[in-house]
């Protein structure tokens, strides 16, 4: 079964019945309920403001790296 979490999914980590998802086109890391496989459910996203790539999580926090570019002219 499929659902959307946002652009640009990139990153993801399973805790319990929990799939973590870093979104880096939407900016936001979305969490979506797999207790069941064949219906997926998105419970909750959250901004992070910057374009996260990496996720893990760790007890009752996730962490995320952010990609952050520079450029020099």
């Amino acid at each position: 079964a499929l659902t959307t979490v946002g652009s640009s999914p990139y990153g993801i980590a399973l805790s319990g019945n929990y799939a973590y998802i870093s979104n880096t086109g939407s900016a936001g890391i979305s969490v979506v309920n797999i207790s069941d496989p064949l219906s997926p459910k998105q419970i909750s996203t959250l901004s992070v403001g910057a374009a996260p790539f990496n996720i893990t999580v760790s007890g009752r926090y996730a962490y995320t790296a952010m990609l952050v570019t520079t450029r020099f002219q």
